[in-house]
């Protein structure tokens, strides 16, 4: 199977007086259909690593390919392309428009596509549907709890209907009981939808939904295990 996104002996350092290296040497495969978590301390590197899968940073040496084609060396207004038709992304902080209203913040990345007014409507409806919200729509984010501005912000980066969708700590600012109800909502995703996940976290909790976690630490993947191999192990003992 080919990858959708390839790092090749990816590294990313950064001048701060001297030469400090975010990633070193980072090789890694994300296959369609995968749903990873990369898991790591505060300065591991995973916030690094999600922006160069996220094709929002390039690396310093090595190659990046989406899709079986080298894009770490094209200009900014390719990458901005590729993202804009391929990768939706959730963020910790949310970062929804204060003063738009819910379908209004779900609406912008259709704007910013040129789709037109009359599909941008119904594909807005679609997808606040799919993500339980659909009666917030005129609703503000200050009128909204934290599990549904989260859910806003997943209905803003699937309303393009992404390939991959990657999620940077997307219950860091929710309760236990709030972000397990989203962790949740998001492995339905990929269990009903079989949309690409990449999902950052510091907590082991949080990295267990996901399929195939990747440890990193001190800008190295420390380790790469697949629940099947958790599965196989534990038979084997």
């Amino acid at each position: 199977m080919s990858a959708l996104i390839e790092l090749s002996d990816v590294s990313k350092s950064y001048d701060i007086g001297n030469t400090f290296f975010a990633l070193k040497g980072v090789n890694l495969k994300v296959n369609e259909g995968d749903f990873v978590s990369i898991i790591g301390q505060s300065g591991s590197g995973k916030s690094t690593l999600l922006h160069i899968l996220g094709l929002l940073d390039k690396p310093s040496s090595g190659t990046v390919s989406f899709d079986s084609n080298i894009v770490s060396g094209i200009p900014e207004d390719g990458l901005a392309t590729i993202r804009r038709d391929n990768i939706g992304f959730v963020f910790q902080a949310f970062n929804l428009s204060p003063n738009m209203s819910v379908s209004r913040n779900v609406e912008l990345p259709l704007m910013i596509r040129g789709v037109p007014a009359s599909e941008r409507i119904a594909k807005v409806e679609k997808t606040l549907a799919m993500v339980g919200i659909l009666d917030k729509k005129d609703r503000i984010p200050s009128e909204l709890s934290g599990g549904q501005k989260q859910r806003v912000a997943i209905a803003r980066a699937l309303v393009i209907n992404p390939r991959i969708l990657l999620a940077d700590e997307p219950t860091g600012n929710l309760d236990s009981v709030t972000g397990t109800a989203v962790l949740n909502f998001i492995s339905s995703l990929h269990k009903d939808y079989n949309i690409t996940l990449i999902l950052v976290t510091h907590d082991q909790i949080v990295a267990s939904h996901a399929h195939r976690t990747i440890h990193i630490k001190d800008g190295r993947i420390d380790s790469d295990v697949s629940k099947a191999h958790h599965a196989n192990a534990k038979k084997n003992k």
